[in-house]
């Protein structure tokens, strides 16, 4: 069963623009995308992020799942420490405009992605919903 808490361990930004490309003089657009990305905090995971990564779910999955599972993360990225604060950063690029569940995996290291059934440590005070549209803008939470 999913769980949503919100709080302050978790700062995104995303910018979504719409990508052109010209052909014969003329300019068309040819797909919308979004960048997502944004910091974690020192006191995510128990204050251990090194092994951590940021999920990201469409808002109808039923469940957090592994990669291997049948509620697998639409995509993940891994989370770059920088050890002498320890708080990191991460950046999704490319992703197609709509609504996603952001989650932090503690323990993302050990995520088999050939089978199904691992168990996530998911920090419960950093999952947000983030709305991805197709204005060029900047989103911080």
């Amino acid at each position: 069963m999913k769980k949503k808490v919100i709080i302050g361990l978790f700062t995104l930004f995303s910018t979504v623009c719409s990508a052109t490309e010209t052909y014969d003089d003329k300019t068309m657009q040819f797909t919308e995308y979004a960048t997502l990305n944004g910091n974690v905090h020192d006191m995510a995971c128990e204050g251990n992020i090194n092994d951590a990564a940021v999920y990201l779910y469409g808002t109808e999955t039923p469940e957090y799942g592994d990669l291997g599972s049948d509620y697998s993360p639409y995509t993940f990225t891994a989370i770059d420490v920088d050890t002498s604060i320890n708080e990191g950063t991460f950046e999704v690029n490319y992703l197609p405009l709509g609504t996603y569940d952001l989650v932090l995996v503690c323990n993302a290291h050990e995520d088999d992605f050939t089978r199904g059934g691992d168990i996530l440590m998911i920090d419960e005070n950093v999952i947000k919903t983030v709305l991805l549209t197709p204005t060029c803008r900047t989103i911080s939470f």
